[in-house]
């Protein structure tokens, strides 16, 4: 028996998840598109354009291109380390600093995304 909440999953769903359990994955992994289940069937054909990092926040994720399936992904790891626990706990939020967008974001998160926000822009325009 499939749980229900597998089981209600379309296949975009699943294929989404699968990208995101992949940004744990290690950098060596990412490159030859070789990390266990994660990078198998529903993500063959998946090339990673750059895996990023910043050692201050430990903010880790990476921006990858499927032709195949016409996606462009950008994964973000979650908390794993002390450094991603520390931004977890900026729980105040701070008015976004773009001024297209108004509302209110997790200050942690915030800091965690302009730490390599530069680094994912360039990969996305380059593509």
């Amino acid at each position: 028996m499939i749980p229900l909440a597998i089981a209600s999953l379309t296949h975009t769903d699943y294929t989404a998840s699968l990208y995101a359990a992949a940004a744990y994955c290690h950098e060596e992994r990412l490159v030859g598109w070789s990390c266990d289940y994660m990078c198998g069937n529903h993500t063959t054909g998946t090339i990673l354009q750059h895996h990023f990092h910043h050692p201050h926040t430990d903010t880790t994720g990476y921006v990858a291109i499927n032709h195949n399936l016409h996606f462009i992904v950008l994964a973000f790891r979650g908390s794993l380390s002390l450094l991603n626990w520390i931004g977890n706990l900026k729980t105040w939020h701070h008015w976004t600093p773009w001024r297209e967008t108004k509302g209110k974001v997790h200050t942690g998160f915030l800091s965690g995304y302009l730490s390599v926000a530069d680094q994912i822009r360039e990969s996305v325009d380059s593509l």
